[in-house]
């Protein structure tokens, strides 16, 4: 079945890695006639995921009148899902087939419902009520009204026809994610301040050498799955951490809380497993830089964290490798700044909320500032504050509002990048951040400790 799948979609704008709904979307482009309509529920990695863009990009080329609705993370699932048998983040997503040829993108109204609909006669409601605030909708927001309540809203995002992330479906504040766009171009704007980064853009794989995954580097004792370099065994203790074919291979809320960690895994070479050559060439691509792959905001501590001694990637961290160490050490303090982590947002997925899982080839495009242009004085000052904060205790991300550590950490960045007047505007915007559902998943703790507005959303 997998074989004649992939020869049936192998010319088709469709990924094998999205799954089989990818599929059914390349269908209706060739069944639908010009100005027919399609409707799919879809999940909301559909939006966001890379294995999706070239299917995100079909639709910008193939389609208009395009209407993507999500109800807000976590608001639907189970028994209130648009599917009713998924514990998946999901979107409805409406489009015609154009009349126009060549076209290359549009708009996509993008619908942030803050309830499901529950019944046949509200959902026709909801639907009319969704009608009209895209009729009357002439800028990038507008409520979403049934009588005098305010059921959701609608934003309108401009897409270039290259399947970019749908980054606003499902968000509670388009503002933030227009933010949060700006900064991966380079831009720091939101509500009265407006200032360009002194630092051209780039991506992670532009700036560092990233990888290798973690099925070439090895597995893990008992897992039945053999494969790559190294049988994975987790490490006893501190002092089992030090020492060659040493791994950062899991994530773990409770131990990795500083921007410089232990390793997690030591890697062993039992007979039948591996091959020298492989060995060595994974001992070469060590770093003690490491990107997370599936980043949780409502536990997780890090997005990217260092190690003392140079280490293996794994499965839940990809290696990142630079010639100079204070690039790395910039790196780290950017990424786990409210900057770095809200890029990291728009690009991430968000099928699970709280959750922003990204592939190695996700992880490569991710914006960010091309650190090792800056200049040499402004470089050491970054590496001298990771110095000093490196082995400072973080709270969760979902708290970066309440963590005196990650201000510390926002304020280092802003000066990197030379934005001191900026510290106002990165209050509002981590603030605001904490405030997505996607991001505080619903976590009890994180929910408390948001200011009462906060909540009331």
């Amino acid at each position: 079945c997998q074989k004649r799948w992939a020869m049936l979609v192998r010319s088709e704008p469709c990924s094998n890695q999205a799954g089989m709904a990818a599929s059914f979307l390349a269908l209706a482009r060739r069944k639908v006639k010009t100005g027919g309509r399609i409707g799919f529920v879809l999940p909301l990695t559909a939006a966001l995921a890379d294995s999706w863009t070239v299917t995100r990009q079909m639709v910008e080329h193939d389609f208009e009148d395009i209407v993507a609705v999500a109800v807000v993370a976590g608001g639907a699932l189970g028994k209130d899902a648009l599917s009713a048998d998924t514990h998946m983040e999901e979107m409805l997503l409406t489009g015609t087939r154009t009349r126009r040829r060549g076209r290359q993108g549009g708009a996509i109204h993008c619908v942030t419902l803050y309830h499901p609909p529950t019944r046949m006669g509200e959902a026709g409601e909801i639907a009319r009520a969704i009608s009209a605030a895209r009729k009357a909708c002439n800028g990038a927001r507008m409520s979403i009204r049934v009588g005098h309540d305010e059921i959701g809203q609608l934003c309108v995002l401009r897409t270039d026809g290259t399947g970019a992330p749908w980054s606003p479906v499902g968000t509670l504040h388009p503002d933030l994610v227009r933010a949060a766009m700006d900064l991966g171009r380079g831009i720091l704007a939101f509500d009265n301040y407006h200032a360009v980064l002194d630092l051209p853009m780039t991506t992670v794989g532009e700036l560092f050498t990233v990888g290798p995954t973690h099925h070439r580097i090895g597995h893990t004792a008992g897992s039945g799955f053999k494969c790559g370099a190294f049988e994975m065994h987790p490490v006893r203790g501190v002092m089992d951490a030090t020492g060659q074919d040493r791994a950062l291979w899991a994530a773990s809320s409770k131990a990795q809380k500083a921007l410089i960690v232990t390793p997690t895994h030591k890697g062993v070479a039992p007979r039948g497993v591996g091959t020298g050559p492989l060995r060595q060439e994974m001992r070469r691509l060590c770093s003690t830089l490491f990107y997370a792959k599936n980043m949780r905001w409502t536990s997780q501590t890090l997005l990217a964290a260092t190690t003392g001694h140079a280490a293996l990637g794994g499965n839940a961290w990809v290696s990142l490798r630079h010639s100079d160490d204070r690039v790395q050490k910039a790196f780290a303090l950017w990424a786990n700044s409210i900057v770095g982590m809200l890029v990291h947002w728009t690009r991430g997925q968000r099928t699970q909320t709280g959750r922003s899982l990204t592939k190695i080839k996700a992880v490569k495009q991710i914006p960010c500032s091309h650190l090792d242009q800056l200049p040499n004085d402004r470089l050491s000052h970054a590496a001298a504050a990771f110095d000093r904060l490196k082995s400072r205790a973080l709270l969760p991300a979902c708290q970066a509002h309440a963590d005196k550590t990650r201000k510390e950490i926002d304020a280092a960045v802003t000066a990197m990048l030379g934005l001191e007047d900026a510290a106002h505007t990165i209050e509002a915007l981590r603030t605001l951040w904490c405030h997505e559902p996607s991001v505080h998943g619903h976590n009890r703790k994180a929910v408390q400790l948001l200011p009462p507005e906060g909540r009331s959303l």
